[in-house]
């Protein structure tokens, strides 16, 4: 997928409560290890709706300061986004709704058609998840008919990305994101 620049035209979205975001969050960050990063609450950015990309995912910034990156994700039912790592940053996520899977993927150049699996896990709401080696290629699949929605925080800011698409290593983001009133944050 390429970067996107431009407003998508969505009648789909996907509410929810800015106590459950603030809830989760702070719940992320207590159990951040300790002392990498502080997100300042009174400057979050939060709606009451986020948008559903049909057969993707969104990635709605709340939060950015020069330390670190917060954003609500919602996942479209039955999709899986592309294998990716996180670049140069540290990723904590957790689920507040639905149910995803994980993928943990090891680029196996000699596989023609598929990357090597190494673990699988599903994600379970209020559990925290964290990924701070830059080698870990993973992917985020949601194979429900619900959508789910997490919250994913970036230290630093989450930049260098590098997706995996048949073996050809890319410095593509492979989301749509937004901050609020469906613009552009990227």
């Amino acid at each position: 997928m390429k970067e996107t620049t431009e407003k998508i035209n969505t009648e789909a979205w996907y509410s929810v409560s800015e106590q459950d975001v603030r809830d989760a969050l702070t719940q992320l960050l207590n159990q951040y290890p300790q002392g990498l990063v502080n997100v300042d609450m009174d400057k979050l950015e939060l709606d009451a709706r986020y948008p559903i990309v049909p057969g993707s995912y969104s990635r709605n910034r709340i939060y950015l300061d020069e330390y670190c990156e917060v954003v609500v994700a919602v996942w479209d039912k039955s999709m899986r986004c592309s294998a990716h790592n996180h670049g140069e940053s540290k990723c904590a996520f957790i689920l507040i709704s639905g149910s995803l899977s994980e993928q943990s993927v090891t680029p196996c150049p000699e596989m023609r058609f598929s990357d090597k699996i190494c673990s699988s896990r599903e994600l379970i709401v209020n559990d925290f998840y964290y990924i701070d080696n830059r080698s870990n290629f993973h992917f985020i699949e949601n194979q429900s008919d619900e959508v789910s929605v997490s919250i994913h925080l970036y230290n630093p800011p989450l930049s260098g990305v590098t997706v995996l698409e048949q073996f050809r290593e890319t410095r593509v983001h492979s989301a749509s994101v937004f901050s609020l009133f469906n613009e552009p944050s990227i």
